[in-house]
């Protein structure tokens, strides 16, 4: 009886992994096709190249980045429906777009509604399938040649081959998509592109650490004399994947790399690649595909600022070193550095040049500068269309083979570096930040609400029968939230922007002061936050010094001073300006001793790089989208005797609105924790005024998971359709 226990446990576990060998396709009959493999898409000279009727025929690529992302759900949640795919992807039809880049490998939904949304379509939508390392093993310990890494790049490869063709009946990831790919979208995928934004120390670390491994000659890509290591693992990486599906399927694709600004092939200067961290480079040219590869190879370089700052922080002498002729220099100039980068990466590669993540965010805040001297604080969706329209009008005037849009969706699950310390990541795709960067670059916006809340517009109807939180003098104040805002309304007679007035919130217990000095107002509670409502020109919101957070995020690494040592009193009666660091690009003649040197202290490199700018500074305008007049960026509207104001969540302090949590003390934890309120104390006082400020409490709930939203096209979406002309072909 053992015997026969015994042999059926080994049956069964050969099964188990016969099965298992099948299902992850490690095990599979080799295609008849194998030694003449189909090629449906291909990299011919500096163009992409689709067959049609059986003939191949150049197409520009028109792209977008997209997603599972969607309020109340991260990204690799893959939450979105295939119905949802389908109403997409026939919007980005509309708009003129050809192809679609996804990052990851999507839920079999997505694979099911592209191949329902194609089928019988004269001009389809392509993809390009993207191939990726997880975040963690991209910043750990390992090298490129580690099994975390290019064994990883190769199990996914596989996934990826084989959910495009619907060939893989089982999967389980943490963060590729999972279930059963039965949907062959092959005819549609126009090829693979390989990784996303190398992280430069391990390319550094591969290179010094593997200079056995440089070098590499496979059957269908090999390297070019003089190749790095890391430029080798992806050679490794792409023939792995050709090899695949070859074998499997007898089919091939162009395989695309993915390289960044950060990491670009260019010769820069020493001084400002010292300023702009650029420690590691690679070089594509030096993955070449041999005969046997009949699609080719092509390079994605995700645009980024890094090489348009660099152009900018080079002398026009270094400028003309790298290639630039003098109307380049009169164009990087005149802060068209765009262009200019493009051109010299497509001069560099003799294989095609698409540029990736072409995007603008249309936030209230913005991580980076828009250029040397910027002050803007944010861009609307108005300068977000031009600009995207002029981004994608450089990659088309630079020869590129085409472009992709960064991105479809507004992702709410996105953070930024200089928000990054100041909310629950774990939780941030239940609201909606306005003061983080990577939120805003979206086509589509998911507007909070099932309904809007509040119009910021000057027009006070939705504020009738709203009761009162706080009175003085015949003005009386409301208060309302949603997903991304507090909203405040004062009405009352005398209400205008040629008067003053001051609303006082009370966010957390732990500190607040009852006095203001700068202005003699006091408080029968301890005040956080100041909003100055005072026309045009003067209106901000003023957090108390205590509660300020980029004191303890921030003061170390700026100005080298520890923010602890000297800690404000908790009912210090002084209120400070709201200010972020932000990245900036840096003019030639400050990269002057680094470039003479070689070599910069890290205090002395912040001082060039980053600054501070005011992100508590408030926009009059307004913010209701049907208006002519829409500004997204507006904060307050003034009308007939009432002015509205709406204050995002993060400027506040709140670390997670959903659950009402926001910063409890910082010089108790040493750092940025959290703490839950079930309310809002609200204050107002006029200019001139001397009595106390009475404050009355705004009950708050959250709204835990129970995320709502709503769609709605950016004028960035109308501004691409023009520019492309609806041509999807």
């Amino acid at each position: 009886m053992k015997r026969f226990i015994m042999a059926c446990a080994v049956i069964f576990a050969l099964a188990a992994c016969l099965l298992s060998a099948v299902f992850s396709g490690e095990l599979y009959l080799p295609s008849e096709h194998a030694t003449d493999p189909d090629v449906a898409f291909r990299a011919a000279g500096d163009h992409i190249e689709v067959k049609r009727d059986g003939r191949f025929e150049k197409i520009e690529l028109r792209g977008v980045d997209v997603s599972s992302s969607i309020p109340g759900h991260a990204p690799t949640e893959f939450a979105v429906d295939a119905g949802t795919w389908r109403r997409w992807f026939g919007q980005l039809l509309d708009m003129g777009a050809n192809c679609l880049c996804t990052r990851r490998v999507e839920a079999p939904s997505f694979y099911a509604a592209l191949r329902a949304f194609n089928e019988g379509r004269e001009h389809p939508l392509y993809l390009l399938q993207g191939i990726t390392v997880d975040d963690y093993d991209q910043n750990s310990h390992v090298d490129g040649f580690d099994d975390a890494f290019l064994g990883a790049l190769e199990d996914h490869a596989r996934l990826a081959v084989d959910a495009v063709h619907g060939a893989r009946f089982l999967q389980v990831g943490r963060v590729e998509g999972s279930g059963s790919y039965t949907a062959d979208v092959s005819p549609w995928t126009l090829g693979y592109l390989i990784g996303d934004e190398w992280v430069p120390n391990t390319i550094v670390y591969t290179d010094k650490a593997r200079t056995d491994r440089a070098g590499f000659a496979g059957v269908y890509l090999a390297t070019a004399p003089g190749a790095t290591p890391f430029e080798s693992m992806l050679a490794r990486a792409g023939d792995a994947l050709v090899t695949y599906e070859t074998s499997r399927f007898g089919e091939q694709r162009p395989v695309a790399f993915s390289c960044d600004s950060a990491t670009d092939p260019l010769a820069w200067p020493v001084g400002v690649r010292d300023v702009y961290g650029m420690s590691a480079s690679v070089d594509t040219e030096a993955v070449v595909a041999t005969e046997a590869a009949r699609a080719g190879v092509f390079t994605c370089y995700q645009v980024g600022n890094a090489g348009c700052d660099a152009l900018l922080s080079c002398s026009d002498d270094e400028l003309r070193e790298l290639g630039v002729d003098e109307a380049g220099i009169t164009e990087v100039r005149a802060d068209g550095s765009l262009g200019v980068y493009l051109r010299l990466l497509d001069a560099h590669h003799a294989h095609p040049v698409v540029a990736g993540r072409v995007g603008a965010p249309s936030t209230r805040l913005l991580d980076h500068a828009l250029a040397a001297g910027d002050e803007c604080g944010g861009m609307s969706e108005a300068a977000q269309a031009e600009m995207l329209v002029q981004n994608l009008e450089a990659a088309r005037d630079a020869g590129l083979a085409g472009a992709f849009i960064h991105e479809w969706q507004d992702d709410w699950a996105a953070r930024s570096w200089n928000t990054l310390a100041s909310v629950d990541v774990l939780k941030a795709p239940r609201w909606s930040d306005a003061q983080t960067t990577g939120q805003g670059y979206g086509l589509l916006a998911f507007d909070p609400g099932g309904e809007p809340v509040c119009v910021v517009d000057g027009e006070v109807g939705e504020w009738e029968g709203a009761p009162a939180v706080a009175a003085t003098g015949g003005i009386e104040v409301g208060a309302a939230y949603d997903e991304r805002y507090l909203y405040l309304a004062a009405r009352g007679a005398g209400v205008s922007r040629e008067v003053p007035l001051y609303l006082a919130l009370d966010v957390t217990p732990k500190s607040g002061a009852t006095a203001w000095d700068a202005r003699d107002l006091s408080f029968d509670a301890g005040v956080d936050f100041i909003v100055q409502l005072a026309g045009a020109e003067d209106s901000h919101v003023l957090v108390q010094e205590r509660y300020e957070v980029e004191r303890v995020t921030t003061l170390r690494e700026m100005l080298g001073e520890d923010p602890y040592m000297h800690a404000p009193e908790p009912d210090a009666p002084t209120f400070t300006t709201i200010d972020v660091p932000r990245r900036r690009a840096v003019l030639p003649e400050h990269v002057e001793t680094p470039r003479k040197t070689g070599g910069m202290d890290a205090e002395a490199l912040s001082d060039l790089r980053f600054d501070m700018v005011e992100t508590g500074r408030l926009v009059v305008g307004d913010a209701d989208p049907a208006s002519p007049a829409y500004d997204s960026r507006a904060d307050i509207a003034y009308g007939t005797d009432a002015v509205e104001v709406r204050i995002p969540w993060g400027l506040i302090n709140f670390l997670n609105p959903a659950q009402m949590q926001v910063h409890d003390d910082y010089y108790e934890h040493y750092g940025v924790d959290g703490i839950v309120i079930d309310s809002i104390g609200v204050g107002i006082a006029r200019g001139g005024e001397s009595e106390p400020v009475e404050l009355g409490a705004f009950d708050v709930e959250g709204w835990g998971g129970d995320v709502a939203y709503r769609e709605r096209l950016k004028p960035a979406y109308h501004a691409v359709r023009a520019f492309w002309e609806g041509d999807a072909s």
